[in-house]
């Protein structure tokens, strides 16, 4: 059987095409390798930033970023795309794709490292501010969060999300942690990543119930698919769940009604045809939040003399109806003075009305094993009390008791079946595992992270797996009801027939 051919491409127009002439695959030297998933092989785990590494032959230093007579001078820089795929059997298996973040040169050795980091690393370093939303799934929010960092729309894979959530927004707030705190609220199983094909992808807690149902191959120590030593399996004891705890802090949005003044006693005096900025931060985030008009601040007490030359302000306006924090700005009359006093703004504040603890805890695991709480810093802000006790149930069943984990190598070798499982797994796909030592007897898993290693000629390619044991859900996936869904979300089928 034929050896799969690799392709690399780096697009140094920014096109999106993947041209000839961005074709880098004669230039590799040495192993490339790419990893994505999650940190580890647990299903709680955060996301990692998918990497991928080449280094490139640049003799004839095309790829020196002040060489003028380079054919690729002077687009020679990080940020293009990188895209690494193979292709086996007239199959086209897309490995990677993200922005070079680097391209350091070795002088001495004439290569150039490309390093491309993808995925949750656009999110690291930037701080967002969203509208105040009601009754929004987790699945839109991770939408919203998306928009506000101008990721690509047509590049994204977003389930719609099982949990919803009541008041949901963001103030000046990390986005990673913002992502990670959805996740939270989505529960135990659900993940955000990117894929093969670069596409930002939020899988929500029953994404795998409902598709990853059959197992996509079955790896053993005695092949047919041959796992390559060593093998590691985790009995999963020191990750037990079995005491949960949830905060809940219940919102109500209030009638119309001041939601901020400005201090009674600054009055602040505006030149002709120039503005005064209010940065405005509330006590709490809030809907229907109003321009201000002349009602809303006051020059009348000073008398009719100094009230010469001053005017009402040109024009009002707001940065947002909605959220935690909005700017107001006052544009003073081209010709008149403006003279601004007690500024206020209306809306419909939404405080915490009540603050309560969602408790559920496994009696025989406790025992077994003593209390054991949440991971640390799991952090789900935004749900109500019956979201609360569908993720402590949903933890407790996925933990209560210790989940192993495996992690193994595949090798290609001269093995065609090899080559084809090693090209086309991917995360959250289910497979089958046994190994003799550990007693593990055809136990199905989750694979939580991938990592390739590609030989520069293609001749070999090793991928490292780590993957969870499924743990057998509680109602069968086409028992599910889902609202909106096409045939699981009509009364008479599953739960409602």
């Amino acid at each position: 059987m034929a050896t799969p051919t690799y392709e690399v491409h780096i697009d140094w127009g920014d096109d999106g095409t993947f041209a000839a002439g961005d074709a880098v695959t004669t230039f590799v030297q040495g192993e490339v390798t790419i990893e994505r998933g999650r940190d580890t092989a647990r299903s709680f785990s955060p996301p990692m930033a998918a990497t991928a590494e080449v280094t490139l032959d640049n003799s004839d230093r095309r790829f020196s970023r002040d060489y003028a007579s380079s054919p690729l001078f002077p687009d020679v820089r990080s940020g293009h795309a990188l895209r690494i795929r193979a292709v086996h059997s007239s199959i086209t298996y897309p490995l990677f794709q993200g922005p070079v973040q680097s391209m350091p040169l070795d002088v001495v050795g004439r290569t150039v490292h490309v390093e491309s980091l993808a995925g949750v690393s656009a999110l690291v370093g930037v701080t967002i501010s969203t509208d105040l939303y009601e009754g929004i799934r987790t699945g839109e929010a991770i939408d919203v969060i998306l928009d506000e960092i101008g990721w690509p729309v047509g590049t994204r894979q977003i389930d719609s999300g099982s949990t919803v959530l009541p008041f949901w927004w963001e103030d000046d707030a990390g986005a990673l942690e913002s992502m990670l705190r959805l996740v939270a609220c989505e529960g135990p199983g659900s993940r955000i990543d990117i894929n093969a094909d670069g596409d930002f992808i939020f899988e929500d807690r029953y994404h795998r119930l409902l598709n990853s149902g059959t197992s996509q191959a079955t790896f053993a120590d005695a092949g047919p698919l041959y796992m390559a030593q060593p093998v590691e399996v985790d009995d999963g004891e020191s990750l037990v769940v079995n005491d949960v705890s949830i905060q809940v802090r219940t919102r109500t949005k209030q009638p119309l009604g001041q939601i901020w003044a400005d201090d009674e006693s600054a009055s602040y005096l505006v030149e002709p045809g120039e503005t005064k900025a209010f940065h405005v931060t509330l006590d709490a985030p809030a809907a229907n939040i109003q321009v201000p008009d002349v009602g809303e601040f006051d020059f009348s007490y000073m008398t009719p003399i100094i009230l010469a030359g001053f005017a009402g302000p040109a024009s009002v306006t707001i940065s947002r109806t909605s959220g935690q924090s909005v700017i107001v700005v006052f544009t003073a009359d081209p010709v008149d003075k403006l003279l601004l006093w007690g500024v206020r703004l209306r809306g419909q504040s939404a405080p915490i009305v009540a603050e309560t603890s969602v408790a559920a805890e496994d009696a025989t695991s406790i025992t077994t094993w003593g209390p054991r709480g949440l991971p640390s810093g799991w952090d789900a802000p935004f749900l109500d009390e019956l979201h609360a006790e569908a993720i402590a149930a949903a933890w407790l069943h996925q933990y209560a008791d210790p989940v192993s984990s495996v992690t193994f190598a595949i090798d290609s070798g001269s093995s065609d079946t090899h080559r084809v499982q090693i090209l086309a797994r991917d995360v959250s796909d289910r497979i089958t595992v046994t190994e003799t030592v550990s007693a593990m007897a055809a136990v199905d898993h989750f694979i939580e992270k991938l990592q390739h290693r590609i030989h520069p000629t293609g001749l070999w390619h090793t991928l490292q797996v780590w993957a969870e044991r499924v743990v057998a859900p509680v109602v069968p996936a086409n028992q599910i009801f889902i609202l909106g869904h096409a045939t699981q979300g009509k009364v008479g089928t599953g739960k409602l027939g």
